[in-house]
């Protein structure tokens, strides 16, 4: 075999590995943004905890920084008051029950994004205890 072919083999195998490659890569990004992404969701979940424990006028605060394109959504309507939803856009990547305690969100459905400060306040409306989630 002449050192011709053996260059146009490895170009050949060069060429094909590459897209491989690169999906690989794009996904191990995806893939660590959605980590991070979960990490912050756990830390809220955590507060939400402690604000629920701590009676009604507790308060606690959490730092809260995402990477670009993903969100955190908190509380909405029947079951999703007891879920802390992780998007991508506005696709669910990743899901957080509120129950371990089964804790409601009473302030209706909030969606948040990139950096900010999130203020969980444990709060009872008509006899119903729960908490009240603000940016």
């Amino acid at each position: 075999m002449g050192m011709p072919l053996k260059i146009a083999i490895a170009m050949l195998v060069i060429v094909t590995m590459t897209p491989l490659v690169m999906g690989m890569v794009d996904n191990a990004e995806t893939s660590m943004s959605s980590v991070e992404a979960e990490g912050e969701a756990e830390e809220l979940v955590e507060a939400i905890a402690r604000a629920y424990y701590g009676g009604v006028g507790c308060e606690e605060s959490v730092e809260v920084s995402l990477p670009d394109g993903e969100s955190i959504e908190v509380g909405g309507d029947g079951a999703y008051r007891y879920v802390v939803r992780i998007l991508e856009g506005e696709v669910e990547i990743g899901r957080i029950h509120l129950n371990t305690p089964s804790v409601p969100v009473l302030s209706g459905t909030l969606r948040i994004t990139g950096d900010c400060t999130v203020t969980v306040t444990c709060v009872s409306v008509d006899g119903v205890y729960g908490v009240s989630v603000a940016v």
